[in-house]
């Protein structure tokens, strides 16, 4: 829908011109690129899925989901490890040091049978 056809319309709405007498005038200005008189719904033939995660301050991981493609336990696992993964990056610390990497915590994790090791 052309933004000048709008706001002709509403213009002409409020001076009180009827439905029909603004389809015309519309048609004689615009002639093939008129708007048609009755709106009609299209069906989007595209769907996408997203997939995204997020924290309090902004957008940590998205990912579309191909066309076709089934979110089974096994896709959803994958794009949990490419998840994790993204955080490992973007999230080190200030030294650049790897997470859970100090052998007294390595060894609490091993000895708890934890998954962050």
């Amino acid at each position: 829908m052309n933004q000048e056809q709008r706001i002709i319309i509403k213009f002409s709405f409020k001076n009180g011109k009827t439905a029909t007498e603004i389809f015309e005038m519309l048609q004689i200005a615009y002639r093939d690129n008129c708007l048609p008189k009755k709106c009609r719904l299209e069906i989007s033939k595209i769907k996408t899925m997203l997939i995204c995660y997020h924290d309090s301050k902004d957008i940590i991981h998205k990912e579309f989901v191909p066309n076709g493609t089934k979110v089974n336990a096994e896709y959803y696992l994958g794009v949990l490890r490419r998840l994790i993964s993204r955080i490992c990056l973007e999230y080190q610390e200030p030294d650049s040091a790897p997470f859970h990497r100090p052998l007294s915590i390595t060894g609490f994790f091993t000895s708890t049978s934890s998954i962050f090791t």
